[in-house]
């Protein structure tokens, strides 16, 4: 499913072309549709958000680096765009992050990246 969300242009990763946004004067490497839709509504109402630093996890296969998509820093609030399938396969992921790094992190799809939602999130 994530293969033909690429090629429609439907979110997911895209490792043919570079996505960049510009944010504040600075250009901003991003990965897809999801993550440009979610830049842009934050701009356009004023919401701060940068790109973060990983967190760090662990499992019982070792220690990772998990890179959430932004960071909300006035709301304490990470956000990673998904499209459904990795919404359930990184499900378990997520939540050992977020308890392991004390933090909360939203994972949002498609019908999410919305002003009404992103409201209803931050408050």
């Amino acid at each position: 499913m994530s293969i033909k969300q690429k090629e429609r242009g439907l979110g997911g990763h895209t490792s043919k072309q570079r996505l960049y946004y510009k944010h504040k004067g600075n250009v901003v490497y991003l990965q897809s549709s999801y993550e440009i839709k979610l830049a842009q509504i934050l701009d356009d109402y004023d919401i701060e958000w940068i790109r973060p630093t990983p967190l760090i996890w662990s499992n019982e296969s070792g220690e990772h680096r998990y890179y959430p998509d932004f960071y909300l820093p006035e709301h304490h609030i990470y956000i990673d765009t998904k499209n459904n399938y990795l919404m359930q396969k990184d499900k378990e992921k997520i939540e050992n992050v977020s308890f392991q790094n004390n933090v909360k992190i939203l994972m949002i799809g498609q019908n999410q990246i919305n002003i009404d939602y992103i409201k209803r999130i931050i408050v």
